[in-house]
């Protein structure tokens, strides 16, 4: 039989347990030990609710005395890492093109018909193999022509050599005195000698005819003597009067040759230069037609288009028959890629190329084997901008230093470059979770030597680090720093406790402040699994024992 719960008209409370039927209970059998039964429960009597009551009263009170993790005394809970040492790897990451490491475009020297097409795009092929031939006959008859021109001009130069040394013989020979002129010079010597004879034969009429008179006047000598002599004096005037006609004429004579030998010098002269000019010219036709000739020449071998690099045919823009023109730098017929190195051409931004230097190490992913990671070094580093696009960049050479088997890395293909631009090994890191800024004014005094010279509203780089239960902030130096890290200050210990967050907290958190530090346990997710495994075994250890 059940006995329902009398009704009362008291309200409930939160510490009143809920009410429920209570069954009756069984009469002790002799088999229970003949232990009288027990009363039934009922509803809790007010000594029940007193008991209750001081226990609640009593756990509010201990609550109330134990020291609270955000109260005053214990300070600002914060959550920090102790610094670990590691490696700092300073990256710059940015977009690229794969490129074969030595390329270059082939084309016709000239305009013709394609012939012939020996290679297509994916062959490969040897330095000196035949890409394509032009058709020659066009340049065939200029080189036969070449040829003709060539042996004309060989045959005149011949000839003006010819006249030229005979031009030369007859100048020597008229540099020679003539024989007419040496003739005359004697004549002229011998009517000098005639001219002095005369006039000593003169001298001696004169001075006998002087004699006859003066013999005449003393009776001595007769009339007869005087005419003799005076006709003595007038022969030898006479023979005087004709030798220096006679020396006159030679000397005319002399002139007159000594200025007919001048005028054909001259001549011969005039004559060997005009000769030495026409040798020349000569010359120089034989030469350009020479020069014509090898053109030709090679013109007519350049109708065979080889490749000038071993390498992969990677383009071929003709087909046969095709009329093509000469190609530019702008157009190619043929690419030929030597893909035996290849390059990543990258375009780095102005504000991270500086920290770009050859032979620094390079990761390299293609976006057709994401899953896969090329090694690679810089060999280059760009000295002008591309202002093409908004953004200023520089082009960095990247050279592939391995390839994987199976996979075939083609020019053109897209790339992702991350270039290693510095790096610190088994240092201090300090979590850049944990940085903040803040303006030179807002420092406290003790860090007013590191930032002498700054403006105040300049913004400085700092962390603050826990000592004795409070924060103190310490100014990050310029330094080595990757996504999640920077080289820590030589004077940090490798027990200090960086504060990393919260972020709200961080933001405002001052230097000096109580905080009551947590250790993080998500940063280093890798260190805590481990202890969690640690500890797993540990428990599984004493269960066995």
């Amino acid at each position: 039989m059940t006995h329902p719960a009398p009704e009362t008209n008291e309200p409930a409370t939160d510490l009143a347990p809920p009410q429920r039927a209570t069954p009756p209970l069984a009469p002790a059998s002799p088999a229970a030990g003949g232990r009288a039964a027990r009363p039934a429960l009922g509803r809790p009597t007010g000594k029940d609710w007193a008991v209750v009551g001081g226990v609640l009263l009593i756990a509010t009170g201990m609550a109330l005395l134990r020291p609270s993790k955000g109260g005053p005394g214990a300070g600002t809970e914060v959550e920090v890492v102790t610094l670990r040492r590691g490696d700092v790897v300073a990256t710059c990451e940015a977009p690229g093109t794969v490129r074969a490491g030595s390329e270059t475009g082939v084309g016709a020297p000239f305009e013709g018909k394609v012939m012939l097409l020996e290679k297509d795009e994916g062959d490969e092929v040897k330095q000196g193999d035949v890409l394509f031939r032009l058709d020659p006959q066009e340049r065939e008859e200029a080189l036969e022509e070449a040829r003709l021109t060539h042996a004309r001009n060989t045959a005149a130069l011949a000839e003006s050599q010819a006249e030229a040394d005979e031009a030369q013989r007859l100048l020597r020979e008229v540099e020679r005195e003539p024989s007419d002129l040496v003739e005359s010079r004697l004549r002229e010597r011998q009517s000098k000698l005639q001219l002095e004879r005369t006039q000593t034969e003169l001298q001696a009429a004169t001075t006998r005819h002087q004699r006859a008179k003066l013999m005449l006047e003393e009776r001595i000598g007769t009339e007869i003597d005087v005419e003799t002599a005076r006709d003595s004096v007038e022969v030898a005037e006479n023979a005087q009067r004709i030798a220096q006609a006679e020396l006159r004429l030679a000397e005319e004579t002399i002139r007159f040759r000594e200025r007919t030998w001048a005028e054909d010098k001259a001549a011969r002269e005039k004559d060997a230069a005009i000769a030495l000019r026409r040798l020349e010219r000569a010359k120089a036709d034989r030469d350009s037609s020479a020069v014509a000739l090898e053109r030709a020449q090679r013109d007519a071998e350049r109708c065979t288009i080889r490749s000038p690099l071993d390498g992969i045919v990677t383009g071929r823009g003709v087909n046969l028959g095709d009329q093509v023109s000469r190609a530019t730098g702008d157009v190619s017929h043929y690419i030929v890629s030597d893909l035996r190195a290849l390059v990543v051409y990258v375009d780095v931004d102005e504000g991270e190329v500086v920290a770009i230097a050859p032979e620094q190490p390079a990761k390299v992913t293609v976006s057709a084997y994401p899953n896969d990671v090329f090694a690679g070094q810089v060999i280059d580093v760009g000295y002008r901008a591309d202002t093409s696009s908004e953004v200023a960049t520089f082009r960095v050479r990247v050279l592939l230093t391995e390839q994987h088997e199976g996979r075939v890395l083609r020019p053109g293909m897209s790339a992702r470059v991350v270039i290693e631009t510095a790096r610190a090994e088994d240092v201090l890191r300090i979590p850049l979770q944990g940085l903040v800024q803040r303006e030179v004014r807002e420092l406290p005094k003790r860090l007013a030597d590191q930032v002498a010279g700054r403006a105040p509203e300049a913004l400085v780089d700092g962390f603050f680090v826990v000592v004795d239960g409070k924060t103190e902030l310490v100014l990050l130096p310029p330094g080595i720093r990757d996504l999640e890290h920077a080289v820590a200050p030589p004077e940090l210990a490798p027990a200090t406790q960086v504060v990393i967050g919260p972020f709200s907290v961080l933001n405002g958190l001052k230097d000096g402040k109580r905080v009551q530090a947590k250790e993080s346990k998500d940063f280093y997710p890798e260190e805590a699994g481990a202890g969690e495994a640690a500890a797993v075994d540990s428990h599984a250890a004493d269960e066995a024992r």
